[in-house]
């Protein structure tokens, strides 16, 4: 169990036929972007983010046109929502649930994860049910 986001440009994540994020554009983003580091060890689009944590290693990974990473921080969520408005997408966990601004995901990976707190669905949170 756990929870993973992804970036994406579809409205679900693994629909997303015609909304892919080339792995090109994501190849450039990453050699434009000093806090992000590729680890070919783990496969040609893997990405480690330099940056503070109580984690070892932030990483991201692109994949089938979304990049997604599992039990983010609350430093490599905060990264994930600069990345997504840059290549014009957005974040959903994988129930679609969406992920719009820096309040929707806090995590200390020090906290057990049954002390976290699942968000609402996107349209509760807009709707204030």
């Amino acid at each position: 169990m756990g929870i993973e986001l992804h970036i994406t440009r579809a409205n679900h994540f693994a629909e997303n036929k015609g909304y892919e994020i080339r792995a090109e554009e994501w190849r450039i983003y990453v050699n434009t972007d000093s806090e992000l580091q590729f680890f070919p060890d783990n496969g040609d689009y893997f990405v480690r983010l330099n940056g503070q944590s109580k984690y070892e290693d932030l990483w991201l990974n692109w994949f089938g046109g979304n990049i997604s990473t599992k039990w983010p921080d609350t430093v490599l969520y905060r990264k994930m929502l600069q990345i997504a408005q840059h290549l014009n997408a957005k974040i959903q966990d994988s129930d679609g649930n969406l992920f719009i601004s820096e309040d929707d995901w806090e995590f200390d990976p020090t906290v057990p994860p049954s002390a976290i707190k699942k968000p609402f669905p996107w349209w509760k949170r807009i709707l204030g049910k």
